[in-house]
């Protein structure tokens, strides 16, 4: 006992000090002579609280024959609070009759420190973490109000493109008609100035009734709604096709086409292959 680092005690069967060891000595700072004979609980404080705590103690002990770390607090000779985890045994002769108890007591102070620190940092970051998923949440319901607006926004801008579209293709329409309608009927009477403004204007109309289909194709290709429909097709009458359109337009540009006859059919989408050759030609 005197050896141990632990403060052990040894209590009669009334509950006063009657060893006091070395380890009790520097956790409390009482000498043994200053203790012996000393009411144990006085280690509790004074009042009632300790008195209550003691008998509690001594009925637990005498009823099961020890009490194991059992968490307290007690008070050194500085009036200090020193927790302490305290483990009692019943003491008693060879007649079972009581002798008192014998009572170890280990400091747990920087324990308790370190475990009350510890729940302080798990709360705070428990409180860090709730902050962080509530902002996130925020943000998350932000980007999908965003993403909602972006996407009426693309819809209204596309619903636009193709009204827009269709509106410019009808008087379009309508002009190129007008103009056909005004070569027919005029016949001779047309002058020179007119025959190559009728030839002006048929080639703007079609040259604006080509950007419309582009601004369409463009509008469907970002909408994911373009349909290709492919079919087995000729690579030479396709580019014929194009040329022809395209030297009616512009009469100053001179064309070479190749002819390489025997080439086999590709499968593609006639119109689109046409709008793409028409494209890298104009530019």
């Amino acid at each position: 006992m005197s050896a141990s680092a632990d403060a052990i005690l040894g209590l009669d069967p009334a509950g006063r000090i009657e060893s006091w060891n070395r380890g009790a000595e520097l956790l409390f700072g009482y000498r043994a002579d200053e203790m012996r004979g000393q009411p144990f609980f006085n280690l509790f404080g004074r009042g009632e609280a300790a008195e209550i705590e003691f008998r509690w103690l001594s009925v637990n002990v005498a009823k099961n024959g020890y009490v194991r770390e059992h968490e307290t607090t007690c008070h050194d000779s500085n009036g200090h609070v020193v927790t302490v985890e305290l483990t009692a045994t019943f003491l008693s002769d060879e007649a079972n009759r009581p002798l008192g108890m014998s009572v170890v007591l280990r400091d747990v102070t920087e324990r308790k420190r370190r475990e009350e620190e510890i729940r302080r940092l798990n709360a705070s970051l428990s409180e860090q973490v709730a902050e962080r998923t509530h902002e996130l949440a925020q943000k998350v319901e932000e980007l999908a109000r965003a993403n909602e607006a972006l996407r009426k926004l693309d819809q209204t801008r596309s619903e636009f493109v193709s009204l827009v579209s269709h509106q410019i293709r009808a008087p379009l329409t309508n002009m190129r008609g007008a103009a056909e309608r005004m070569q027919i009927d005029c016949g001779a009477q047309i002058n020179t100035t007119c025959a190559r403004m009728f030839i002006i204007m048929q080639q703007q109309a079609d040259r604006l009734d080509a950007l419309v289909r582009d601004v369409l194709s463009a509008a469907r290709l970002e909408a994911g709604e373009l349909v290709l429909h492919s079919e087995p097709i000729s690579v030479l009458s396709v580019v014929q096709q194009v040329v022809e359109q395209t030297r009616a337009r512009k009469s100053d540009r001179v064309f070479q086409l190749p002819l390489r006859p025997g080439l086999p059919l590709i499968l593609a989408d006639r119109d689109r292959v046409a709008e793409v050759l028409s494209n890298l030609i104009d530019n």
